[in-house]
């Protein structure tokens, strides 16, 4: 089945300090384990990316743009593309 991800589920999976860190990562370890395909829009990597660099006193994570990069790739595009295309 595919399962397309809302932003607030990448922001949680990579906010170590939210209250729904370990769930979040949890189900979506458990989809990916189980097959399924998981997927995000650009939409998805805009919200993130402004929630990622947006001060932390301003409700965000105050990362720098290159961090935010760094997270969003390595987290979620690079795997979820390759893992769309491989399960063709």
């Amino acid at each position: 089945m595919v399962y397309l991800i809302d932003t607030n589920i990448l922001l949680r999976f990579v906010d170590r300090t939210h209250s729904l860190h370990l769930i979040t990562r949890t189900a979506i370890r458990k989809l990916r384990r189980d097959g399924h395909i998981l997927q995000i829009t650009t939409q998805n990597c805009v919200e993130f990316w402004n929630v990622a660099t947006r001060p932390a006193t301003k409700n965000g994570f105050g990362l720098t743009p290159t961090d935010a990069d760094r997270l969003l790739r390595s987290h979620f595009v690079t795997k979820i593309i390759v893992q769309k295309y491989l399960n063709r």
